[in-house]
């Protein structure tokens, strides 16, 4: 084959390539709410990797996590990555919330109305919503997310039981901790108490930003990684990253969505019961030393649910998973392609 030839065929994959992960977005119309309230003319974004099956069933579901995106999660998709886009069709999905899909930066609601009060279970309606109107898919093969993603994965798994045949939980929760809540509670109030007191976008990005990094890490990796003589200079980065106001009215919701996530609710607040609803075969992955979601109740829902349970013991905390990313990446490539 000629040179030119070649370039022609590589510039055609690159193209491809590109265009299979650019922004998109499905409109799924209004979604009505846990709390009886409804969105008006909801959106919902994603983003797709590799090729859809003609029975479209390798279709694997990727949620964010808190403060992130679809366009976050593409480092995380790839032939040897968490993901496999070369076996697999990925859809990467945006959470309500997230500045992407209907967001209080971006609403626009009937009459004035402000962005209501969201829940887990709300973003996972939008998501489904989107999946059969832009997909027609049926079943996927799987679904999975960390953080915050994982907590939309233990909501999917008991939401719609039957639509997915595997499903994958890393540092997420089916219900948070009162430790945490104690924890997104406070931060909450950081961008409440900002607001009411007119504090600088700076001010407030320095002290919302440096109070979730205590819980971000356990203090033993946090003190092995930042030495003493460049603690000023870690400080300084503080001083230098700032949070728009619209940003952290979207990060309210989430929080706030984080905060109440239990998906035992519905069951009169028996976990038993919401385990006894799951279908699809469960692999969870926490971080023994994860100050930001506390891994207990995640470990009790495996033992529920006769799940694979993967406890990672580093001193990474909650970033425990990327801490030992070779052999997470492994283990859930292996229990997708099981």
């Amino acid at each position: 084959m000629k040179l030119k030839n070649i370039l022609f065929v590589v510039s055609i994959v690159v193209g491809q390539l590109t265009a299979a992960s650019a922004q998109k977005y499905s409109s799924i119309g209004d979604l009505p709410l846990i709390s009886g309230d409804t969105i008006y003319n909801c959106t919902v974004g994603y983003r797709t990797f590799g090729s859809l099956n003609k029975d479209k069933s390798n279709a694997i579901l990727f949620c964010t996590w808190y403060m992130g995106t679809s366009e976050d999660l593409q480092e995380n998709i790839g032939g040897k990555s968490l993901v496999d886009s070369v076996k697999y069709f990925v859809i990467a999905v945006d959470a309500l919330g997230d500045g992407i899909s209907t967001s209080p930066s971006n609403y626009k609601g009937t009459h004035g109305k402000k962005y209501p009060i969201i829940t887990i279970t709300d973003m996972v309606r939008s998501q489904y919503a989107m999946l059969r109107k832009e997909f027609g898919i049926t079943q996927l093969h799987g679904i999975i997310g960390g953080s915050m993603g994982g907590m939309q994965v233990f909501d999917w798994i008991v939401t719609y039981p039957e639509y997915m045949k595997k499903a994958i939980a890393y540092v997420g929760t089916p219900r948070l901790s009162n430790y945490n809540r104690l924890t997104f509670s406070l931060l909450a109030d950081i961008i409440t108490m900002g607001k009411k007191y007119s504090m600088s976008e700076a001010d407030q990005s320095r002290v919302y930003s440096m109070t979730f990094d205590l819980v971000l890490r356990s203090p033993e990796h946090f003190n092995k990684t930042v030495s003493h003589q460049d603690f000023q200079k870690y400080l300084a980065r503080y001083r230098r990253d700032s949070i728009s106001t619209e940003r952290f009215e979207n990060l309210l919701v989430q929080l706030s969505a984080m905060s109440d996530h239990d998906i035992s609710l519905p069951w009169n607040n028996s976990m038993e019961t919401a385990a006894s609803k799951v279908k699809a075969k469960l692999f969870i992955i926490v971080s023994d030393n994860d100050l930001t979601v506390n891994p207990q109740p995640a470990i009790e829902f495996a033992k529920m649910t006769n799940a694979q349970l993967l406890q990672l013991q580093n001193d990474c905390g909650h970033l425990a998973p990327g801490c030992e990313s070779e052999k997470c990446n492994a283990m859930i490539r292996e229990f997708f392609d099981r």
